[in-house]
């Protein structure tokens, strides 16, 4: 009887060891790391393919390069709800890429110009979706200065050096100060390129100062 008991005692403490050491295994896996926040990523749109690890280089020795990988961004603004009170928009943060330094949602940019009260700080440099005549605020001045771009054409065609560019969206840029209207400049963006070229407009009577355009590029697509 002794031997019995002596035999069942031995069988239970191996037992409670055997699960002591199943419970010891267990508490030292390591616990599963936090799954990591996915962000979107907005790609470069065809007028204006910044896409990372990209250059242009133009005629007055101007060189405009991007991020060589996408960076996480975001924005804020405040406005007024339906019941009239303030409160504050945070957009989600995705990836975008750098363009000289300066972040891009497509043809969008951060201004820093924006700033009245309900304004997305998000202004668009151009449109490959409006018809001509169409045009958008880009910035405010003091008292009643502002700043606003217009579509001046659309599958335009673009002569560079003697090579024609084709399609081409043109964007006129103007400084209305006082309620006058002045012509800032032209730009020429050509699809799957990029922008092609600026002209610049200056004095009283917006007289033509000059041009760059593009003479060397990579796209890093």
């Amino acid at each position: 009887m002794l031997k019995t008991n002596f035999t069942l005692f031995l069988l239970l403490m191996l037992l409670l060891s055997s699960c002591k050491k199943k419970q010891d295994t267990k508490s030292q896996v390591a616990p599963s790391p936090p799954a990591q926040t996915k962000f979107d990523t907005i790609k470069p749109l065809p007028y204006f393919p910044v896409y990372p690890g990209s250059y242009w280089k133009y005629s007055d020795g101007t060189t405009f390069t991007t991020s060589l990988t996408y960076v996480k961004a975001a924005y804020q603004y405040n406005y007024l709800n339906s019941q009239g009170n303030s409160q504050t928009y945070i957009s989600s943060t995705v990836y975008v890429p750098l363009y000289n330094n300066s972040p891009f949602w497509g043809y969008k940019h951060y201004s820093p110009y924006r700033v009245l009260f309900g304004d997305s700080p998000l202004v668009p440099i151009l449109t490959d979706s409006a018809f001509v005549g169409n045009s958008w605020t880009t910035g405010y001045g003091d008292d009643n200065n502002y700043y606003y771009s217009r579509v001046k054409a659309v599958n335009d065609t673009v002569q560079i050096l003697g090579v024609n560019y084709y399609p081409t969206i043109v964007i006129e840029d103007f400084f209305v100060p006082n309620m006058a209207n002045h012509h800032v400049s032209t730009e020429y963006y050509v699809k799957g390129i990029g922008l092609m070229k600026t002209e610049t407009y200056g004095g009283l009577y917006d007289t033509y100062a000059g041009q760059i355009y593009l003479v060397d590029y990579h796209i890093n697509k």
